[in-house]
């Protein structure tokens, strides 16, 4: 455009090329200052105005003294940063400029009235709650922010020895079973196998064998080796071994990953809250004007309500509600769960050890969508058979949840098959119902082996419930399976089942069965708790073949050192009447578990009797530490409280034993990624000795070994004094800085009047020892010896 206009003015005469000029100038010169004059009105100018300090109430709340601008016109300008510390949203209203910086007119926004007190200096406004900002009340529980996570290299070893045997002949056998566990870091490798001799056959065979790896921060597994797989409602449940990626979320016990009750409101004024859970008081709160949203709210499983009690300064209350329906079975928006798998099916499990045929997979996903709506898919295949399909889950407001299935199978001869299922449940807090209807083509195949077994045509259950706290629980259940072979089976049941009183409760159920004829069952069953761990139940069974009466006195077992037992006492009216006792009792040692029962039945044809003997425990090793403990069922620490004998440690303030001699003491049963609490008495530590710490929240990974050190200290001390041989007198060194080096670190003390000096935390030895006095640098040797002492008196030291 430039070069065009520099050609145009050459063509022009030099009178022309001047007016050229002079009409370019003055229309540049124009376009200048209408540019200024534009800006200059696009900038709104602040009208006259005072500053001044106002004390803030806003909706009844005290706020503080804030700077702000009063106009001619008795407007107020807050700067908008103010406005947003006052608990404003977003601000919004006529800006204007005071010194260069914006200020925000009062009166220019919309839902806001105010009032300036002269004598006070106080400012009242008075604000719509929709332009306050909101408050979050979260009642997901805190996580614990002192919890140790061990990593520690482990292993454990889990035996068992069992020798049946009885009167009966050729009526004998010994079994042996081995689980060994051995972990590194986040990997865990496990194998078991088990050995029989009888007096048919002797066979060893393993089990399964696997290499697990937990990914912690994303709460994923990756398993290489055995192990069990399920790829959901329509599928089958496959023992395989390959490779397996999942989500775990066990490993974080402490994540909801299910859609949680929130709710939502307003207020004008500083006001109270309490928060009620079907009836029952959870929570108060302080809510400021505004909005508020409680989130993370959990419930037992079902349909509920949800109560907000909200009192005003001024007494007024006002009652909110809000129904819910609580459910696990949904994935809260946003998460996924999922499983997917692959390897070769196990076959003759139990009896061969490295038998595997085909190669299969199996596999879901299902994932959030909304906190309402979880969908997904499934799918297993394997040697020409395959089955695949959608599944998705939906809540239906507070009235009930709704599952649905759909799968599309191909078998080996090719031929399609198809099934389907319908799940409504439905758990309030008096009712309850559930409605399910499954249908299966004749053609419809699984990977899982299934020729046993006739092939299923549909399956129908339904069933109504009513229950309180005083009437009791009473359920009506229907159930019928309609088969393409073989014979149809239909069941009802009415149930109940009460608490009579603070330690007994009553069961009982009466069955209608068809199938081949009509058979009834009923059975009565009370149970009575006389003491803390025991109970006494006596029960009645009535049926076809035969009248049982059962009577069962029981002594559960201790969590640490203890013996529980258990005796069974049947009879059996039918028309060989039988009588039969059932004793065996178990004794948990600090290193294994001994167990031993005894059988003997009475009838009118035979008699015979039969025996049990069983110990079982585990050999571990953690650190540099071996033991041998009860068996490892999850994961297991060694607790270590100094050098320290006979301190009780606890685990979830339950006693689970005593320390040894070294100061040791081994928990066989450790929780997996739980928060644990392990705690030590103070009491059982001697007077001497510094703790530290007396408890200790654990959170080990997944059978695994833990070291758990309380570094109790023992409290000694070493006094002396100190003299200097000077001439013919000895000389105390005084008011002296004393420096010694122990265990690499350098350490003062000073000496006292007549050379007294005091030194706590120091070992038995030798020590180099120098000081600076009178100019003069003098060195020597401390020498500390053995002693149970509290304090050493060393005596007098003479240099």
């Amino acid at each position: 455009m430039l070069r065009k206009r520099c050609a145009l003015l050459r063509l022009l005469t030099p009178e022309q090329n001047r007016n050229a000029n002079m009409s370019f100038s003055y229309r540049a010169v124009l376009f200048f200052i209408s540019t200024i004059v534009i800006i200059v009105l696009s900038v709104r100018t602040a009208p006259a105005a005072e500053m001044i300090i106002v004390n803030v109430v806003l909706n009844q709340e005290q706020k503080g003294e804030f700077f702000v601008h009063l106009t001619e016109e008795k407007d107020i300008l807050f700067k908008p940063e103010d406005l947003v510390a006052l608990g404003f949203k977003k601000p919004a209203g006529r800006t204007v400029n005071i010194a260069g910086e914006p200020a925000l007119s009062l009166r220019s926004i919309p839902g806001v009235s105010y009032e300036l007190e002269e004598k006070s200096v106080t400012l009242v406004i008075v604000a719509s709650p929709e332009l306050l900002s909101g408050q979050a009340v979260d009642f997901t529980a805190p996580r614990r922010t002192q919890v140790l996570y061990p990593r520690e290299t482990s292993t454990f070893l889990n035996y068992r020895f069992d020798y049946l045997g009885g009167d009966l002949a050729g009526y004998r056998s010994f079994t042996v079973n081995n689980e060994l566990g051995v972990r590194k870091g986040d990997v865990l490798f496990l194998t078991n196998t088990t050995y029989s001799d009888t007096a048919a056959d002797t066979k060893f065979v393993r089990l399964f064998s696997a290499m697990t790896y937990d990914r912690r921060e994303d709460l994923d597994r990756f398993v290489a080796g055995d192990f069990f797989a399920s790829s959901g409602d329509l599928g089958s449940t496959l023992n395989m071994g390959g490779l397996s990626f999942s989500k775990a979320y066990s490993i974080d016990p402490y994540l909801v990953r299910y859609p949680t009750i929130d709710y939502s409101g307003v207020v004008a004024s500083p006001s109270e809250v309490e928060i009620y859970l079907n009836g029952v008081r959870i929570r108060t709160e302080r809510i400021q004007p505004g909005t508020f949203n409680f989130t993370g709210l959990t419930a037992t499983s079902g349909a509920g309500m949800v109560e907000v009690l909200i009192r005003d300064p001024f007494g007024r209350e006002q009652w909110l509600r809000h129904p819910y329906y609580f459910t696990d079975v949904l994935l809260k928006k946003g998460f996924h769960d999922f499983s997917y798998n692959i390897g070769y099916l196990r076959e003759e499990f139990g009896i061969d050890s490295n038998d595997y045929g085909d190669l299969a997979f199996s596999a879901f996903h299902r994932y959030g969508f909304t906190d309402s709506l979880t969908l997904g898919f499934r799918g297993e295949g394997s040697d020409g058979r395959y089955n695949l399909g959608p599944q998705g889950t939906y809540v239906l407001g507070s009235v009930g949840t709704i599952t649905m299935s759909l799968s599309e199978s191909l078998d080996k001869r090719g031929e399609e098959g198809v099934a389907g299922s319908f799940n409504y449940t439905y758990r309030g807090r008096k009712m309850n119902a559930r409605l399910l209807m499954k249908g299966y083509t004749k053609h419809y195949a699984v990977v899982a082996d299934d020729s046993t077994t006739d092939p299923v045509r549909s399956e129908l259950g339904a069933g109504i419930g009513y229950s309180t706290r005083t009437f009791g629980s009473l359920t009506l259940d229907f159930t019928k399976t309609a088969k393409y072979r073989g014979q149809d089976r239909e069941t009802e049941t009415l149930s109940y089942s009460r608490t009579l009183a603070r330690n007994a409760s009553l069961f009982a159920t009466a069955s209608r069965i068809e199938e081949a004829g009509t058979e009834y069952e009923s059975f009565i069953g009370l149970t009575f708790y006389p003491g803390k761990d025991h109970s006494l139940s006596a029960n009645y069974r009535k049926d076809k073949e035969a009248n049982t009466e059962s009577l069962l006195l029981q002594k559960n077992q201790p969590p640490g050192e203890g013996t529980g037992y258990r005796l069974a006492v049947e009879r059996i009216g039918a028309e060989n009447t039988s009588y039969s006792v059932n004793p065996s009792v178990q004794y948990n040692s600090r290193y294994a578990i001994l167990r031993g029962s005894y059988f003997a039945k009475n009838s009118e044809i035979v008699d015979s009797t039969t025996y049990n003997l069983s110990a079982a425990g585990a050999l571990v090793a953690v650190g540099d530490t071996l033991g041998l403990i009860r068996p490892v069922d999850d994961s297991f620490a060694l607790v270590k409280v100094g050098e320290v004998e006979d301190v009780r440690v606890y685990r979830n303030n339950q006693e689970i034993g005593r320390t040894n001699a070294s100061g040791k003491v081994f928990i066989p049963d450790l929780g997996s990624y739980y928060d644990t609490l392990i705690s030590i008495d103070g009491n059982d530590v001697p007077i001497d000795h510094y703790m530290p710490q007396v408890l200790k929240y654990v959170s080990p990974p997944l059978r695994s070994g833990s070291m758990i050190d309380f570094e109790i200290k023992k409290i000694q001390a070493v006094t002396g004094k100190l003299f200097i041989q000077d001439r013919e007198r000895l000389k105390p060194v005084e008011l002296a800085e004393i420096t010694v080096e122990i265990k690499g670190t350098i350490r003062t003390f000073p000496t006292g009047r007549g050379g007294e000096f005091y030194i706590e935390d120091i070992a038995p030895g030798t020590y180099e020892v120098w000081f600076l006095l009178d100019g003069h640098h003098h060195v020597f040797e401390l020498v500390i010896p053995e002693s149970d002492d509290m304090i050493i008196d060393l005596g007098g030291i003479t240099l």
